[in-house]
């Protein structure tokens, strides 16, 4: 992962197109996007040019851990089991399906499958 870009390079940038830089030019000087310098400049007009902190979330855990986790606790969702052992939901999945663990919830008995089965009156 990208480390985000120092306050002092941002500075640099919004400094050289208030000057009267345009923005492909800083883009060029200073090899960034220009996208990215769009959004420093709405930032900075909002007073704010900082990096925004990135979530707290670790992004490993121990499968065995999970695995017993999983055991422990079968109707748990995604989120509970996020929550219990400190990753986000979309990481628990992650770590779900290297184990070829499922968390789909199938209902026992779908409402085609009890129309098949159930005896039709009108036919007899």
């Amino acid at each position: 992962m990208t480390r985000a870009y120092s306050l002092d390079i941002r500075n640099k940038v919004i400094s050289f197109i208030s000057q009267g830089g345009s923005k492909r030019e800083a883009a060029k000087l200073f090899e960034i996007g220009e996208d990215t310098i769009y959004r420093w400049m709405r930032l900075n007009k909002l007073g704010d040019l900082s990096s925004k902190k990135r979530t707290d979330f670790p992004t490993k855990i121990p499968l065995e851990i999970l695995r017993k986790y999983v055991e422990k606790h079968p109707d748990h969702i995604l989120k509970e089991i996020g929550q219990a052992v400190g990753l986000s939901a979309s990481n628990v999945w992650k770590h779900l399906k290297k184990l070829d663990l499922t968390r789909k919830k199938r209902q026992r008995c779908t409402q085609n499958v009890a129309k098949k089965n159930a005896p039709n009156f009108k036919n007899n």
